[in-house]
């Protein structure tokens, strides 16, 4: 669904809350079920009330960075997302970043600070957070090695991508549904699976 049809739609619904919309819209396949994590920045004034769009779903949240007016908000399925980082390759490689894989609060809490490290300027960004994001560790070693991608969709894919452009267009699928669900009154919480 195009960006300016879905401001239409907005215009009409004034039942719907920015942060249920600005979730559709960027956290559809989290929220599907087809991803175990997403991220995106949101105004301060916009966040209010986020515990309560997710009560009830298997979704949790965790801000990365804060600012004066914006919070960057990591988004996840906690025991799909601590399954997929301790695998033994991306374990073994997130072990080498200093991150003890044992403990998921420790995970994110030291992601938390590499985040915060590269927003003060003390760091290079922390390119795994393409593994917190559910990405496949080839896309990510990819990535890193400074390969030529094949493709970029919601990631830059290094192997794969005609199988990886099938998901991302069911990502897009997932995306144009959730949204039609909030403008037609269903709750985050009825969308979720």
């Amino acid at each position: 669904m195009p960006v300016n049809e879905i401001l239409q739609f907005r215009k009409q619904a004034s039942h719907v809350s920015n942060m249920s919309l600005m979730l559709a819209m960027h956290c559809a396949p989290l929220l599907k079920g087809r991803k175990i994590a997403n991220i995106f920045t949101v105004d301060r004034t916009d966040f209010a009330g986020i515990e309560e769009l997710l009560a009830g779903t298997l979704i949790r949240y965790r801000f990365l960075k804060t600012s004066k007016n914006r919070v960057i908000l990591f988004l996840y399925r906690r025991e799909r997302l601590h399954g997929y980082l301790t695998t033994p390759e991306v374990s073994a490689f997130l072990r080498k970043l200093g991150y003890q894989t044992r403990d998921f609060g420790m995970m994110m809490n030291h992601l938390s600070s590499r985040m915060t490290l590269y927003s003060d300027g003390s760091a290079e960004f922390p390119h795994e957070i393409g593994l917190f994001l559910g990405y496949p560790l080839s896309d990510v070693l990819g990535f890193l090695d400074g390969r030529q991608c094949e493709m970029i969709g919601y990631w830059k894919v290094y192997d794969h991508a005609q199988s990886k452009l099938r998901l991302f267009n069911r990502y897009d699928e997932l995306r144009d549904q959730a949204v039609k669900e909030v403008l037609n009154g269903k709750s985050i919480r009825e969308i979720a699976v």
